[in-house]
């Protein structure tokens, strides 16, 4: 085996005993105790963190077409926003809140954008190094920005959102 092959099979073999481990983490309950409870989550997103970061620095030094390592980079950077919104939610912030509200709402900015750089990067391929996408293939970045003003604004109209206890989500009558 090539040197080379060998290294990536190292490297996958880390990923893939990294995962397992974070799934691990994922399944491990223990009830009563919240300093072993919040350990296993932690540890999860430390592991899945860091597997991103690695992942966004790798694509920094291997992608030499600018705009698609660009785009690469910005999905990324979006996993680990997700992954520091979503710990910061259920670890960090008090269950019913105005601030644990908007980092609900702030997974949306990853899952609406996500999909629209993949779209722009699929532009990308096959294509050389210099290429850039039509100017027009921009507007569609439109729908998905009113999309997240819609997302952030639904405390004003309830068009994104609706529940049926109001009284849950603000905290008035919890119990």
């Amino acid at each position: 085996m090539k040197k080379s092959n060998r290294t990536f099979f190292k490297m996958m073999l880390m990923v893939a005993v990294a995962i397992t481990v974070a799934i691990i983490c994922r399944v491990i309950r223990f009830p009563g105790n919240s300093y072993f409870s919040f350990f296993p989550g932690t540890m999860r997103t430390l592991i899945y963190f860091s597997l991103f970061m690695v992942w966004l620095f790798s694509l920094h030094q291997r992608i030499l077409q600018i705009g698609l390592r660009r785009h690469l980079i910005t999905i990324a950077a979006l996993l680990i926003f997700w992954m520091v919104v979503r710990t910061c939610k259920y670890f960090y912030l008090p269950v019913l809140s105005t601030v644990t509200r908007f980092c609900w709402y702030a997974f949306y900015v990853p899952i609406q954008f996500i999909p629209m750089l993949s779209f722009l990067i699929s532009l990308h391929l096959g294509h050389p190094e210099s290429y850039h996408p039509p100017r027009k293939v921009q507007l569609l970045f439109i729908p998905t920005i009113c999309f997240m003003i819609l997302i952030f604004t639904n405390d004003f109209h309830h068009w994104a959102f609706t529940f049926p206890n109001e009284e849950w989500w603000t905290g008035i009558q919890y119990g």
